[in-house]
């Protein structure tokens, strides 16, 4: 396997190498290095080589045969500032006793209890929408999914608190911002200096501190048992040492939670809705769908959502296209190779799930969207819109279903148009839409006539 093929080269300067273009359009830039190579394509970033990984083969060497020989890259340093040690964050025996202490209370079989308040929150919101309305699908969704993320992890707790709406996923924004920032410029000015963007993101962190450590507070003294996520992390205890989280574990957590569960899930929302807006088709098929299965009713369980084959289709098709958690990156801790591509210690591995997802010797058509493909047998090494092996998101049943009920209770509702615009795309931690996506919705009177 070769590294780099004849091609285009995109512009390498001779002291920063490709960071400049790399940060200018990063989408732009990893696509014209996949166009050189559909394998792997070797950079100069940040004063370091960089490998963006597209063949399926070696995204498994790295992330599944020879994990251990692999760290989080330094991409994740700007999200420990404020995640600490996290399940995204943490790393090795610490991450295995944290994954293998939360993982039970995401069991498919424990999310039934979150349908309820999911499909009441989003019929909700959308009882303020009206016929003809031109809506910020994005802005939308960052109200519903707050809402749905804070109840389930807190359950009543931030109601009796002094929170403003919407205060949380303010503070955690500007806590974002930070991370991707740090992503674009390695060389951004350190914490302690007292900058006015660094004195914004400590003041952020600290409103962020004080209200889970009053929710943490108010649960302890609660002799009532709830059914929330917090609760089930405070209760569950290390199988060898009967040990509970730490206070501050539990902090760590419970961030790391609401950040996985709430921006993704809202840009996997708004690239649907898109999609479908684009596509009318499928967009009438899956109604038809929705509507013989839920019907004028509620959507109540876990089992509604299995009889919805169409309309998830259609999410994992838009969750190819356009998967939120749109990357990995690794850094190697020993020298390695795959094939013959020499891997040395220190070096950086960017595995792009966006560019993966659209690799034309795995993909018929992988540009277009046809959520048909997920009716036969897909590349499963080429599709990881949620990661792979261990490390798979913890949420990721959680986020399916919170996705499916949202554009379920859509459909039934409503009728969705795009505005005419183009769909430009921004990183780079989470992919993002460069521009606004307006739809026009209109009311489906006559739906169950």
């Amino acid at each position: 396997m070769e590294v780099n093929k004849t091609g285009d080269e995109p512009y390498k300067h001779w002291l920063f190498g490709h960071t400049l273009e790399f940060a200018k359009n990063t989408i732009e830039f990893i696509n014209k290095c996949q166009q050189i190579s559909e394998e792997c394509y070797k950079a100069r970033i940040a004063f370091r080589d960089f490998y963006f990984v597209f063949d399926p083969l070696m995204v498994k060497h790295v992330l599944q045969e020879r994990q251990k020989n692999y760290k989080k890259s330094f991409a994740y340093e700007g999200l420990k500032d404020f995640l600490g040690e996290g399940l995204l964050t943490n790393e090795g025996d610490f991450w295995l006793k944290q994954r293998r202490l939360i993982q039970p209370a995401f069991h498919q079989g424990e999310l039934d209890k979150f349908v309820v308040d999911m499909n009441q929150r989003s019929k909700g919101l959308m009882e303020s929408w009206k016929s003809s309305d031109s809506l910020d699908i994005t802005e939308e969704m960052i109200v519903l999914t707050e809402e749905i993320i804070t109840h389930a992890l807190f359950g009543g707790e931030t109601t009796a608190m002094d929170i403003a709406p919407g205060e949380i996923g303010d503070l955690l924004l500007t806590l974002r911002s930070h991370a991707a920032g740090k992503v674009k410029n390695p060389l951004k000015m350190p914490l302690w200096v007292p900058n006015h963007e660094n004195r914004n993101f400590k003041k952020a962190l600290s409103r962020i501190d004080e209200i889970i450590s009053h929710i943490i507070d108010k649960k302890l003294s609660n002799e009532k048992c709830s059914n929330d996520l917090l609760s089930m992390l405070m209760s569950v205890e290390d199988a060898d040492t009967g040990e509970k989280m730490s206070r501050r574990q539990l902090r760590d957590e419970v961030v790391t939670l609401y950040i996985a569960g709430q921006e993704t899930t809202t840009m996997a929302i708004t690239f649907i809705c898109y999609l479908l807006a684009k596509h009318p088709e499928a967009q009438s098929k899956a109604r038809e769908e929705v509507v013989e299965v839920i019907g004028g009713r509620s959507i109540e369980s876990m089992n509604d959502l299995r009889s919805l084959p169409y309309l998830t289709a259609i999410i994992k098709e838009g969750l190819r296209l356009y998967p939120p958690a749109w990357s990995l990156g690794r850094e190697a801790l020993e020298d390695d190779h795959f094939n013959d591509i020499k891997i040395n210690k220190g070096d950086t591995l960017l595995v792009s799930i966006f560019h993966l997802h659209r690799n034309s010797k795995y993909w018929e058509d992988p540009d277009e969207f046809k959520p048909e493909r997920f009716f036969s047998e897909i590349p499963k090494k080429a599709y990881m819109p949620f990661g792979i092996g261990q490390r798979i998101c913890i949420g990721n049943n959680f986020s399916m279903m919170e996705i499916q009920i949202i554009i379920a209770n859509i459909l039934l509702k409503f009728n969705i148009d795009a505005v005419d615009q183009d769909l430009e795309l921004k990183t780079p931690i989470i992919l993002n839409p460069k521009n606004k996506i307006m739809l026009t919705i209109s009311e489906n009177e006559d739906i169950y006539a």
